[in-house]
């Protein structure tokens, strides 16, 4: 009998650990975030990351220089601000560990924006404003 509690709450916690959040309709969508960096040793290198979010699923796949990755995600809100964490490898270069926060995206006025890169803002083309990087909602 022991055990059979023990399998139940070990299950609850993988369920709750996994469990895609609703969202709410304002995240819904598809967005992008371009960086572009340049050296004076290297060409321009150019990184895409794109984030799929419907009610109940999350997709993110990164491209680019030397770069290639696929994940499934999950989401979760805190009224302007989503948290992106990797939920299942997927392709590519594995980069994040199981619930691994991948994105913190802000949304302010119309517009959405994420400070959470590895892109040193002084190698950037693409400019860092006063919110952090501008994320475009496709």
């Amino acid at each position: 009998m022991k055990n059979y509690f023990c399998i139940i709450f070990f299950v609850l916690i993988y369920a709750f650990t996994f469990a895609q959040e609703k969202i709410s309709a304002k995240w819904i969508g598809s967005y992008s975030l371009n960086f572009s960096r340049k050296r004076n040793y290297a060409p321009e290198m150019y990184w895409e990351h794109n984030f799929t979010l419907s009610k109940d699923s999350c997709n993110y796949e990164g491209t680019g220089f030397q770069f290639y990755t696929k994940y499934k995600c999950f989401v979760k809100e805190d009224k302007d601000v989503i948290f992106i964490y990797s939920k299942k490898y997927i392709d590519g270069y594995q980069i994040y560990d199981d619930n691994e926060l991948i994105m913190k995206m802000y949304k302010f006025k119309d517009f959405y924006y994420t400070k959470t890169t590895a892109l040193k803002p002084e190698e950037a083309l693409n400019k860092l404003t006063k919110f952090g990087y501008r994320v475009y909602k496709k």
